[in-house]
């Protein structure tokens, strides 16, 4: 009897298509391809903004743009938040920017922003703050800075003013005038004195709407130091700082005194004169001169129907060290910002400066 035979099994019994595999050359070949394709997708979701990133991207800037600032120039800066206008947002920054400095390395009292000095019976001395240094000890020296002239000195928002201080005659005097509104002088005692004009006319004009009158004003703001800090024979490094909020005097790094004030700066009527010929000048040296103005800036639109809403506050300052001045701010600060669709998003600032 005859037993059919069973279909055979054998790999050779398959069609070739069947058992043929991928070789490693096409496989890398389709990896390759979709790789390709992939990118181009990743690619053109990563160029596409989601609404409001623009935005906070924005303010991010500024607010660190700021803080940056105050660590370079050592001084105080401000971002101000204004949503006044309930369809415009606006960030007002303050920027800081040096107008003028000397260092007193050549005999022509050559100075940044080509700022030349003259004067009468001065000299340069080689053991200056840092190299040499300008000396008026002589009685009857005077140098003058024709700074009224310059368009940079326009210091009616604020000021930062720095100047390394030597007394050898521990008799004190009018160190520094500019332009007969911002001044720096030493007491007999070794204290430190600094002064500025304030500029009334806006408040005059509020006084005599509201009572007919004129406010009662002073003409001078002071802030001095306690006696004794600056030392015969020794350098002191001195700043006066105001930002239309305090006036503040610095001795050698440590804040010695600060006064409240939210005037302009009057404009300056005469050139910045170092010691005076009368007897009240200063009969030291000085080293190290450099003045700063506090520029309110450009108001900065913000885009996407935005505005700011609460806690932002009106007004952000970083102290010189680019943290968040501890006496406008008592902890880190949040700005929030508010898009047309209702959702808000948030940009915080640490205590020390940060922005995240």
């Amino acid at each position: 009897m005859l037993i059919p035979r069973a279909s055979s099994s054998h790999p050779k019994a398959m069609p070739a298509l069947a058992r043929r595999g991928l070789t490693l050359i096409e496989l890398m070949l389709v990896m390759g391809i979709m790789g390709i394709v992939f990118g181009l997708g990743l690619g053109a979701f990563s160029r596409l903004e989601t609404p409001g990133r623009q935005t906070m991207g924005l303010v991010q800037s500024v607010l660190r743009a700021a803080s940056n600032q105050a660590v370079a120039h050592q001084t105080t800066t401000r971002v101000g938040f204004d949503s006044s206008d309930p369809d415009l947002a606006r960030i007002w920054p303050a920027e800081v920017a040096v107008v003028g400095t000397w260092h007193f390395e050549e005999d022509a009292l050559r100075g940044a922003f080509g700022l030349f000095g003259d004067g009468v019976a001065h000299r340069l001395v080689d053991d200056g703050y840092i190299g040499r240094a300008l000396s008026v000890a002589q009685v009857g020296s005077e140098v003058r800075f024709r700074v009224q002239d310059d368009a940079g000195f326009d210091l009616a928002d604020g000021f930062a003013l720095e100047v390394a201080i030597r007394d050898n005659s521990g008799r004190g005097g009018r160190v520094l005038n500019i332009g007969r509104v911002i001044g720096l002088d030493l007491t007999a005692k070794g204290g430190v004195r600094g002064w500025f004009t304030p500029d009334h006319a806006e408040e005059d004009r509020t006084a005599r709407a509201a009572q007919g009158g004129d406010a009662n004003r002073a003409t001078h703001l002071f802030t001095e130091s306690p006696d004794g800090l600056v030392l015969p024979g020794n350098w002191s490094l001195v700043r006066l700082e105001y930002d239309r909020r305090r006036l503040v005097l610095t001795v050698d790094g440590v804040p010695v005194d600060q006064l409240e004030c939210a005037l302009p700066v009057r404009q300056l009527v005469g050139p910045m004169t170092v010691s005076s010929t009368a007897d009240e000048g200063f009969r030291g040296e000085i080293d190290k001169l450099v003045v700063a103005a506090l520029d309110q800036g450009e108001a900065i639109e913000l885009p996407d129907q935005a505005t700011f809403v609460a806690p932002t506050p009106p007004l952000v300052v970083f102290e010189g060290g680019g943290g968040l001045d501890p006496r406008v701010h008592d902890r880190g600060v949040e700005v929030v910002v508010r898009f047309a669709d209702g959702r808000e998003e948030s940009v915080f600032v640490n205590p020390f400066g940060t922005v995240e």
